[in-house]
């Protein structure tokens, strides 16, 4: 992919002036048709993530854009011998309406979801990660001013005020290895564009 694709690709997000103008932008980066994403420093998304791409698309297409993800992996040796197990979170920001509506879906499930202003720092951080007894990429905290940063580099003035007036969020799967509630509740399509 040739540099003048990547050129303008962060063109688009600089041009961009609204928080649906990012949404729809990070679901062009999900299906392999822009080379770039605030943050992200690869022209496409990880491996592992490629079973999740209608998902993550929908989450944004409902005005949740979407910064980080992962799948849950159940335990399996790694390359050392050691155990290593992941648990299913994504996390980014989205409107307070699309907040209480998640809210709404997760309810009465085993799913977490925690929500702070996109300027708010802390919260209780979760392992999302381990290898062996040694636990890591931790979630479940108010990352937005650290996010928002990576977007101020990348996008206008306007939709970066848009952005930061939206919540952080974090909707983790607290169960190891566990996808069958986080991916579903994502590509809800009970989730009209009012939400957006």
């Amino acid at each position: 992919m040739g540099s003048s694709t990547r050129e303008a690709a962060w063109k688009r997000w600089q041009n961009a002036t609204s928080f649906e103008g990012l949404c729809a932008l990070a679901v062009e980066f999900l299906d392999g048709d822009l080379p770039a994403f605030p943050g992200w420093m690869a022209p496409d998304i990880d491996e592992e993530t490629d079973e999740w791409v209608p998902q993550l698309a929908d989450a944004n297409e409902r005005g949740f854009l979407t910064t980080a993800s992962q799948p849950g992996t159940c335990p399996e040796l790694s390359h050392d011998g050691l155990p290593w197990s992941q648990r299913a979170f994504v996390v980014g920001f989205a409107p307070e309406a699309l907040v209480q509506e998640l809210r709404k879906q997760v309810q009465g499930t085993r799913l977490l979801l925690f929500d702070f202003a996109s300027t708010e720092i802390g919260g209780q951080a979760m392992p999302a990660a381990r290898h062996g007894d040694r636990e890591y990429l931790f979630v479940g905290t108010g990352e937005g001013p650290a996010e928002l940063e990576l977007f101020a580099h990348r996008i206008g003035p306007e939709a970066l005020k848009v952005l930061a007036q939206t919540r952080y969020v974090c909707l983790i799967d607290p169960d190891w290895g566990q996808d069958d509630l986080l991916w579903p509740i994502l590509a809800n399509d009970s989730a009209s564009s009012e939400y957006k």
